[in-house]
């Protein structure tokens, strides 16, 4: 998955909280390019603490060069895709650092 392609992912993931509530689990911020993984793990650690998904304003105010879109709604297509895409990349990121771990 690109940049454009993970940061798309996220604001999909925080415009919806059914897309949210599915991935979660499967979620690390080290599977993310580096300059997402503080945006990732900043939202992770929002949840854990407020059981809820940071507002826009106060993730861009966090991280203002990242310039994270919410939307009020995405279709019911785009939510399964997205949740399809994020296994697909956890999948992928997991067997690649597996891959890493074990060479010597």
């Amino acid at each position: 998955m690109n940049s454009n392609e993970q940061k798309l992912t996220i604001e999909n993931l925080l415009s919806s909280k059914e897309v949210f509530s599915r991935c979660i689990g499967i979620i690390t911020p080290d599977y993310f390019d580096p300059e997402y993984r503080p945006s990732v793990q900043y939202i992770l650690d929002y949840f854990e603490k407020y059981h809820n998904i940071p507002s826009s304003k106060a993730l861009n105010a966090k991280f203002p060069e990242m310039e994270y879109e919410y939307r009020d709604h995405i279709a019911t297509d785009e939510e399964q895709a997205t949740c399809d895409d994020i296994e697909l990349f956890c999948q992928q990121q997991a067997l690649f650092e597996a891959i890493q771990a074990s060479i010597p």
